[in-house]
């Protein structure tokens, strides 16, 4: 006779395999459902890299069902979504990543562009704003917050916004335009056309078509 513990039956040592067999496999699934959102999160983006915007919503989409609290994975699928024109879906997953992350930048830039493309140019003001809020040397929310008040007609307000650009970024070819049509609608052609001439001069080709229509004789030859 043994002293101590007694030696399990076969029937005790099958609980006990079956037991431990469940606890790997709850260990082992947990591990897995982690990786495999953040892998089908960078197939996703892959896949956005190469121009299958369909194929990374989809990635993304299966990102989430795995992990719904990942704001970047929302905002990814929005990027997507944008691009596939999908507005309304692609608002609501930059309304997700914001409630996950209320001071998620890109986030707020990129349902900015989305309210651009829709039009909605007050609610992209708004978003651009929060953007200069958060980050205020992005160069790119001055000059699109710009060019939103320039479609409701604040050419005025719109300068400020384009210097501000210019100077974040002096090579801004995009604000030299568009600093320059805002002051062709205020009326002050001279100096639009010397912003055409330098947004031209930095390879910003459209400007040219303004200077030969609006500009000859005013700039120096």
């Amino acid at each position: 006779m043994f002293i101590g513990h007694s030696l399990p039956n076969n029937k005790t040592r099958m609980k006990r395999q079956i037991i431990i067999l469940c606890m790997l496999l709850v260990l082992g699934q947990t591990h897995l459902w982690g990786q495999t959102a953040k892998e089908l999160n960078e197939r996703g983006k892959n896949k956005a890299s190469f121009k299958n915007f369909a194929g990374a919503e989809e990635d993304f989409t299966k990102a989430i069902q795995q992990d719904s609290t990942v704001a970047e994975y929302y905002y990814n699928r929005g990027l997507a979504r944008r691009i596939l024109k999908k507005y309304p879906e692609a608002l609501a997953d930059y309304n997700k990543a914001i409630a996950i992350e209320p001071k998620y930048s890109a986030a707020f830039y990129n349902r900015g562009n989305t309210y651009m493309e829709q039009k909605n140019y007050l609610s992209a003001i708004s978003d651009y704003s929060k953007v200069i809020e958060l980050t205020p040397t992005i160069s790119f929310a001055y000059n699109n917050r710009g060019l939103a008040k320039v479609n409701i007609g604040n050419f005025l307000s719109a300068i400020p916004d384009y210097d501000k650009a210019i100077e974040l970024l002096p090579n801004y070819a995009d604000a030299y335009y568009n600093r320059g049509i805002a002051k062709f609608r205020l009326g002050n052609r001279p100096a639009a056309c010397k912003d055409f001439e330098k947004a031209l001069e930095l390879d910003f080709k459209q400007a040219k078509g303004d200077i030969d229509k609006y500009c000859k004789g005013l700039l120096e030859k």
